[in-house]
């Protein structure tokens, strides 16, 4: 059985995990390299945004390993976190409140949104099974790769 309380403290769990890669992107500045040299932008994507993604949802669900069901809720607040923050923020300051309206922008969204939290429940599942790294690694590399798909 769910408890509210366990659920609210996972999700509010993710939207820190969010908040803290925000804050740590504000802080250290990584220029991000052009889509054009593939060369540096997958092993950019592979560490810098797989892998520092995932490892703080991985540490996130390490807390929340045995109950998988809370890592819904923290996959949930991850991802919401995000998507309101970081990336409709950019889309109003590039295209304006215009350019929230846009099929394709939340048809991208709302599959970037079901992602996060099947990547925070895969993480979970690993846990379970005692094989953390392998699911970090497993993590990593799907979020690499569809952030690779979303460049190329």
């Amino acid at each position: 059985m769910i408890k509210k309380d366990k659920a609210i403290i996972a999700f509010l769990a993710g939207v820190n995990g969010a908040l803290f890669l925000v804050i740590f992107a504000l802080l250290v500045d990584i220029p991000i390299p052009e889509p054009d040299n593939l060369l540096i932008l997958i092993p950019y994507l592979i560490i810098t945004v797989g892998f520092v993604e995932e490892g703080i949802k991985f540490l996130l669900v390490s807390r929340w390993g045995k109950f998988p069901y809370y890592c819904i809720f923290l996959g949930l607040g991850y991802a919401l976190f995000e998507m309101l923050f970081t990336d409709i923020l950019m889309v109003i300051g590039i295209r304006g409140f215009a350019g929230l309206v846009d099929f394709g922008f939340w048809y991208r969204h709302s599959f970037g949104f079901v992602i996060q939290i099947i990547l925070t429940m895969t993480i979970a599942y690993f846990i379970k099974k005692n094989k953390p790294v392998l699911g970090l690694t497993t993590t990593t590399l799907i979020h690499a790769g569809i952030d690779i798909l979303l460049f190329i």
